[in-house]
């Protein structure tokens, strides 16, 4: 429904890009708070004539959803904004506040359903349970269904980390208000006074859906790091050009759906011109951004690559995975002095070791010492996972 929507009345075309991404958030924004509001008024209703109070904090689930599509739409529009003065990167980050905010916002509406709840437990009274009240439960699970396809789809298709969110919650939604049909069934036919009960597990349930999606919000403000697989492909795509031996020093840059950025070293011979070197780094700029959706930035650093430098090397990167298998070398030149050589490497570690750095340095300064007596060494430590 929201494509044609978007397709017959807002012009645009069937599947969505950057361009006309903020329509299709701003559209499927819209109908979440409509259906939610629908909700929220027939469960109400249903509460008011059962009296149950697990189905009034699925009717406060649903308008809280309201309220988060609301604030959601308000990040659409603001992070449309492009980039400015004070904001040279854009106004993307806009919806991973806008996520953070509604993540509040479902919490408190848990806290306040679940202490309503608590005084159902300790005072039950008594539901009336009629075929209205179960049509109504029924029918809002098949919207929540519904919605949870809708948000998913478009979310995927516009990479939109706060639709994904709202299709998470969605489908929790559905498992929710089951729990809640079970809970008016169970009180109603038997002597156990489960409502208030299932009201307060509701609650804690909307508690912990809002502090999982304030987690997920909060760590791409921080800074998230790229995916496994997003990696995987920028390698491919860069060794794919001849005369790159390797990449090292990826960081990652997220600045809104809209604008993500990367730099990276690259390993090239030293026998390439100026000239030559340029133009393989502006192609594979360019085909990082057709592939990757990246404004990418590529440092090259030139190596010697004569026989005896690969057999240094060779027998480095060996010397290096006998003290941990985990750790790796880049950058590496070697200087040859009347004393010996001197090798200059750096050394990537795992921001999950613990061990100091000085100690590092000791471990690998021996290490480079049993190849040869005579070698010197210069090392620098890179903490990073990629």
């Amino acid at each position: 429904m929201i494509k044609l929507i978007v397709k017959r009345f807002l012009k645009v075309k069937q599947n969505p890009n950057l361009e006309n991404r903020h329509i299709y958030g701003l559209t499927a924004s819209c109908v979440g708070i409509g259906l939610n509001v629908l909700l929220f008024v027939i469960k109400l209703t249903a509460a008011l004539l059962s009296g149950s109070v697990s189905i009034i904090a699925d009717a406060v689930n649903n308008i809280s959803d309201a309220a988060s599509s609301v604030i959601t739409l308000v990040g659409f529009k603001l992070s449309k904004q492009g980039a400015d003065t004070e904001h040279p990167n854009g106004h993307g980050r806009v919806e991973y506040v806008a996520s953070f905010l509604v993540s509040l916002l479902i919490i408190v509406m848990g806290y306040e359903s679940g202490k309503y709840a608590i005084k159902k437990i300790v005072s039950p009274e008594e539901i009336t349970l009629d075929i209205i009240t179960v049509v109504i439960l029924l029918f809002s699970v098949l919207i929540k269904l519904y919605m949870y396809f809708y948000n998913k789809n478009i979310g995927k298709a516009i990479n939109s980390s706060s639709m994904i969110a709202t299709a998470k919650d969605s489908i929790s939604d559905v498992a929710a208000t089951l729990g809640v049909l079970a809970a008016v069934l169970i009180t109603r036919l038997t002597n156990f006074y489960a409502d208030g009960f299932f009201g307060a597990a509701v609650s804690i349930f909307i508690v912990y859906t809002g502090l999982s999606s304030a987690k997920e919000s909060g760590t791409l403000l921080i800074g998230k790091a790229p995916s496994a697989e997003f990696i995987k492909r920028l390698e491919n795509i860069v060794l794919s050009h001849k005369g790159i031996s390797g990449i090292h020093d990826i960081s990652y840059h997220d600045y809104g759906p809209e604008r993500k950025m990367v730099s990276l070293h690259a390993e090239m011979s030293s026998e390439y011109d100026i000239s030559t070197a340029h133009d393989l780094v502006d192609i594979i700029e360019r085909e990082l951004f057709e592939s990757l959706g990246v404004e990418a930035v590529v440092h090259i650093d030139p190596i010697c690559f004569d026989s005896h430098f690969e057999e240094i090397r060779d027998s480095l990167i060996k010397a290096i995975k006998e003290v941990n298998g985990n750790y790796s070398i880049h950058d590496l030149r070697v200087l040859r002095t009347p004393e010996g050589l001197t090798l200059y490497f750096d050394t990537s570690v795992p921001y999950g070791d613990k061990t100091p750095d000085k100690e590092i340095k000791a471990q690998l300064t021996k290490a480079v010492k049993q190849l040869d007596p005579t070698y010197h060494s210069v090392i620098t430590i890179d903490r990073r996972d990629v």
